[in-house]
């Protein structure tokens, strides 16, 4: 027969292990209430907090800024997908990273003239390789009459990445610092869904 001392103490061991869950819950629901796509920071040159989208479907991470809204669209049986980001405040600046699966080997300057004739009126202002974090990639600057573009194209073994920026002329240097933290980051995650 348990003694009145040691019935309380059952009763208790529950309550504070009820308690000590909801702690931990609490704790993981904070932590992913500031940005559960990765991680967040602030930028300091803009003072705004930005996210890091990792997606293996897609084979790629990359950080955004973390108040912009995002949308992702996907077609598995054609391997290819879309991740679109857009400023709130001014809706017309978008960013946007496309993943699409070619057979190698992927010379991303084949897919130059398909991807401006998706842009109408579009004018080349230049045209440059250039390197994203140690991958050589396509540098494009242009416009057409509404918007400013600035392009990179990207490849894997058996990917194309079209990292896209476009905003209005009277905007587009004004976000210069939060494209380039983002394209900064951008990473290819290279065979890390098993594929290719």
């Amino acid at each position: 027969m348990l003694n009145s001392h040691a019935k309380t103490s059952l009763i208790c061991l529950p309550t504070i292990m009820c308690l000590r869950d909801a702690l931990i819950v609490s704790v993981l629901f904070l932590l992913c209430s500031t940005g559960c796509t990765g991680s967040s920071k602030t930028n300091p040159s803009s003072s705004q907090k930005v996210g890091m989208h990792i997606d293996a479907m897609l084979e790629f991470a990359m950080e955004y800024p973390l108040s912009w809204t995002k949308t992702r669209q996907q077609n598995r049986a054609a391997g290819w997908g879309v991740v679109r980001w857009a400023d709130p405040e001014h809706p017309e600046v978008k960013l946007s990273v496309s993943s699409k699966s070619v057979p190698p080997p992927v010379v991303p300057e084949h897919h130059v003239d398909q991807l401006v004739t998706e842009l109408p009126g579009f004018e080349f202002s230049s045209r440059e390789t250039t390197f994203l974090q140690d991958v050589s990639s396509l540098h494009v600057l242009g416009y057409t009459p509404q918007l400013t573009y600035d392009i990179h194209l990207l490849s894997s073994q058996n990917r194309l990445f079209i990292v896209m920026f476009s905003a209005p002329p009277d905007l587009f240097d004004a976000y210069q610092s939060a494209l380039r933290e983002s394209l900064d980051s951008f990473t290819i995650l290279e065979n890390y869904n098993g594929s290719g």
